[in-house]
């Protein structure tokens, strides 16, 4: 772009979000590293758990999107009254998702057609679970688990599922229920519905992200917001005729490759 095209698109893209209405662009929410060998033995047999389960796909997925779109996404998304549905706008088009529109981001469906998603457990047989996994730590609910007192392979999982679908700005050393939920799917090869389980944690950002500082000054899920984004791109062909000045894209995306592991005791 000419230095005349560069003040129009600054100057665009603060009529889209005011630059003291901005955020950093998190580092949560990263992308799993599959393609590599690895060493460390519990790693690889949780990295081949995930590719072997129908959520593999949102552990690895990414986009190119401009980040100017990122911003807007998380500065202009409301709930619709008396809906399950959220807008938002992309430059100047209003756009509709929910947790039916994510799914199909996500590409994640039933096994079989015709085939109804598997019910997740209540709160009594989520502690239940927890335990049976061999929880090494005091447990009288499910809200005090912490990830670290979990036993191999599932702490390694657990924290992959943190990592990579987690939109946590702060420690990601506890599983919220909707991530233990996602961890007995995989554990028990059932036909969970994933991406609803993700857009749950994703619609709790959207409804509470001005309720702490770190939500008001973190962009929670950069990598679904720019499937998201991305997606709906696809279907807006005008915009495509924008310019932008800087775009995020997959090499900006944090990356899970290596997880190095020290033992805990005896029960290791």
């Amino acid at each position: 772009m000419n230095p005349q095209e560069t003040e129009q698109v600054i100057a665009r893209d603060e009529l889209w979000v005011p630059t003291a209405e901005r955020v950093n662009i998190s580092t949560t929410n990263v992308r799993l590293e599959t393609t590599v060998k690895q060493k460390e033995e519990t790693f690889q047999v949780v990295i081949d758990v995930i590719k072997n389960s129908t959520c593999f796909k949102a552990f690895t997925i990414s986009a190119d999107v401009p980040e100017i779109l990122m911003q807007q996404f998380w500065y202009t998304i409301t709930k619709i009254k008396d809906s399950e549905s959220y807008e938002f706008l992309l430059a100047d088009k209003k756009c509709v998702i929910d947790a039916e529109v994510f799914r199909k981001i996500l590409d994640i469906c039933p096994r079989k057609e015709g085939e109804d998603f598997t019910e997740v457990q209540n709160d009594e047989d989520t502690l239940t679970f927890l335990i049976d996994l061999g929880y090494s730590g005091p447990l009288h609910k499910y809200t005090n688990m912490f990830v670290d007192h979990m036993h191999q392979p599932w702490r390694t999982l657990a924290a992959c599922i943190n990592k990579c679908l987690s939109g946590k700005t702060a420690s990601n050393d506890k599983l919220r229920k909707s991530r233990i939920d996602i961890l007995w799917g995989m554990f028990y090869r059932e036909n969970v519905d994933y991406p609803s389980l993700i857009w749950e944690d994703i619609a709790y950002q959207i409804d509470h992200r001005r309720e702490k500082k770190s939500r008001r000054k973190n962009m929670p899920y950069p990598r679904f917001t720019k499937v998201i984004i991305d997606y709906f791109l696809s279907k807006l062909k005008s915009l495509k005729k924008l310019k932008f000045q800087h775009f995020h894209t997959i090499k900006d995306d944090g990356v899970v490759s290596r997880l190095k592991f020290v033992r805990m005791g005896e029960d290791f």
